[in-house]
């Protein structure tokens, strides 16, 4: 009996012991999608997935792709991808012109998991689409028109579509539109309440093609009402709830769904309601929440011109949220008619657009952070609308997914170029984990990214960390594309446009031209700014501007620099205490103990400052990035 116990006390201290072992074993999931569930003959197939180890992504996996028909399990696409550090993987690939039509399943495996997605393939090329909403419509009611951008059977992402509608050959409303990494493009049009009956054209013009369709305006009629006849009584299965507007502080909220699902939110400002919001704002900011949904993919705010002149009277400006993007408006910033109406237009675009941007700058060195965000403002007055135009840049905020992977001063805002068909950079500055702010000169497609550039040269140095933050800033570059030159001299025009684009100033009233700046320079420009708000001044009329700075020189354009940016901050003046000051020009020394004080500039031992030596490539990023910081533009 003893014996028999012993034994069972044994296997359960086993069973307890192997227990801890088998709760510990990882769980691994596969997710994948595609861009479809149907591509046409020659067509490009893009998925992307990722890769979690106990729900966090497992990096740099082994994952295997395998294409095949479902009717004769030939195999048209074979791939092993490995995925990035965060378990994600992407790929696009060309299917065949000749590829036999029919269902086709993608077999994806890592990790001992496996995922299958079908999806068909079409004969024929694609071309080029438009669609609207409807063919139909009365006064004041919304058209919605669509389509896809093609160009030698592929969907063209990100590229320029120019919509017109014409009533009798006349423009009534013209927009230009940038397409999704899709190809998709879409705009809106109110019917004008009055005077608005009959024939409409839209046209789409998409590369060398104009693609038309019609739709007409007819009158809105009351039907007279029916007998009245007492039927017997019907169950009847529930019927969709028609949207209706929901009254909010600042107005009406509208929220729908299109074709595709994607949730739509519109807001029309009431000019009673926003006029007393106005006056009783504390400060000069009018912050105006539209939001009401998670998950908006689309949100429009219309609101009449008159409570921009309110803004402008009561000295205030419009700070409109509306889930997707935070826009500042002050009233001296746009320029707008009176009785005109504005529609701020703010979407989302799919994730694989983010990818696409990727792609499209043929870098690894950019990582994607947000997805693609579509702004727009146009006017209308007189059934005819455009792009409002800004006088000054406006204040964005927008979001980004915040990792701890993420050096969020590394992080920027790059708007899309229709003209060269690339993301391009706008600046930004990260606030708060996960929302980052920028200027706008206008309106666009923008999207948030990491830029971790990175050369060889100063992988050990001591302005290591201050030079890559600035190259992912792009205000500085390297000597080529692996190296930066750390201890090379910098001269006077090199870190005269250095400042300036650092700063992003502009010329300002006082006109100055040096004898030796040629007007068609690559430093004529950022001379003349810098000379022109006092930032650099010359000696006999000459400029020097292939000379090596100094660092005296560099401390006072330095301090002339931050003068401009902010008066306030020059005011404080301690006495120089390096004991070289003997060698400093009397003209450099207050700048010398200015940016002392401020930290822009040290002593390179034994309390010098060695104002007559040349000043390094190093150490003019070092001293900018302390004046951006400082200025808390970093």
């Amino acid at each position: 009996m003893k014996k028999t116990i012993s034994v069972l006390l044994v296997f359960l201290m086993c069973i307890l012991t192997i227990q801890p072992a088998i709760a510990a074993l990882p769980t691994y999931s596969l997710e994948v999608s595609l861009q479809r569930d149907s591509y046409y003959q020659g067509s490009s197939v893009l998925f992307n997935g990722q890769v979690k180890k106990d729900n966090e992504g497992l990096g740099y996996t082994s994952v295997t792709v395998k294409v095949e028909n479902s009717e004769t399990q030939k195999a048209i696409y074979v791939d092993q991808l490995l995925t990035d550090a965060e378990g994600g993987f992407t790929k696009t690939f060309t299917l065949p012109g000749d590829v036999a039509t029919g269902n086709y399943i993608a077999t994806f495996i890592a990790a001992e998991v496996k995922q299958e997605l079908s999806f068909d393939i079409l004969a024929g090329a694609i071309s080029s689409s438009l669609t609207l909403n409807k063919t139909q419509l009365h006064p004041n009611e919304v058209l919605e028109v669509r389509g896809v951008a093609t160009k030698d059977a592929e969907e063209q992402a990100y590229a320029p579509v120019i919509i017109k509608i014409l009533k009798n050959d006349t423009v009534k409303y013209v927009m230009d539109l940038v397409t999704d990494g899709q190809g998709n493009f879409s705009t809106t049009y109110r019917v004008p309440s009055s005077g608005a009956l009959g024939e409409y054209v839209v046209q789409a013009y998409i590369f060398d093609a104009t693609l038309e369709k019609e739709f007409t305006v007819i009158e809105r009629t009351l039907k007279p009402p029916p007998p009245v006849i007492t039927p017997p009584p019907v169950i009847t299965p529930p019927q969709p709830e028609v949207p209706k507007g929901k009254e909010t502080d600042s107005g009406k909220a509208t929220v729908t769904k299109n074709d595709t699902g994607k949730v739509m939110l519109k807001v029309e400002l009431d000019q009673e309601k926003v006029g007393k919001m106005i006056e009783a704002a504390v400060g000069n900011r009018v912050n105006i929440d539209v939001k009401i949904q998670e998950g908006t993919s689309e949100a429009i705010v219309e609101f009449d011109a008159a409570i921009i002149t309110k803004a402008r009277v009561m000295g205030k400006t419009l700070v409109i949220d509306t889930g997707i993007a935070e826009v500042e408006i002050d009233a001296d910033d746009i320029s707008v008619e009176e009785g005109s109406v504005l529609s701020l237009q703010t979407s989302i675009d799919s994730k694989e657009d983010a990818e696409f941007v990727l792609r499209n700058r043929g870098s690894n060195d950019y990582k994607a952070t947000s997805q693609v965000f579509n702004l727009k403002l146009t006017a209308t007055k007189n059934d005819k609308t455009h792009k409002v135009v800004f006088n000054q840049p406006l204040t964005i905020k927008l979001k980004y997914s915040h990792s701890k992977n993420i050096n969020t001063a590394k992080l920027g805002v790059y708007f899309f170029n229709p003209d060269s068909r690339n993301f391009e950079y706008a600046g930004g500055r990260v606030v708060e984990e996960g929302t980052i702010i920028f200027n706008a000169n206008h309106f666009s497609k923008y999207t948030v990214m990491e830029y971790n550039r990175v050369f060889d040269d100063i992988s050990e140095h001591w302005a290591k960390a201050n030079v890559e933050v600035l190259a992912s800033r792009h205000i500085i570059d390297g000597v080529d594309e692996r190296n930066y030159a750390p201890s090379s001299n910098v001269t006077r025009a090199q870190f005269a446009k250095l400042i300036v684009e650092a700063l992003n100033l502009t010329k300002g009233e006082k006109e100055q031209a040096f004898a030796d700046v040629a007007p068609d320079m690559w430093y004529t420009q950022p001379i003349e700014i810098a000379a022109s708000l006092g930032i650099v001044e010359g000696f006999d009329g000459k400029f020097d501007p292939k000379g090596e700075i100094t660092r005296e020189q560099m401390a006072v354009m330095l301090v002339r620099a931050l003068k401009v940016v902010n008066p306030e901050a020059t005011d404080r003046i301690s006495a120089v205490s390096f004991a070289d000051k003997d060698e400093m020009a009397t003209w450099s020394q207050e700048a010398i103990a200015i940016a002392t004080d401020h930290g822009l500039v040290t002593g390179v031992g034994e309390n010098k400052f060695n104002p007559k030596d040349k000043t390094t490539r190093a150490q003019a990023a070092v001293v900018i990035y302390r004046l951006l910081e400082l200025l808390d533009k970093i």
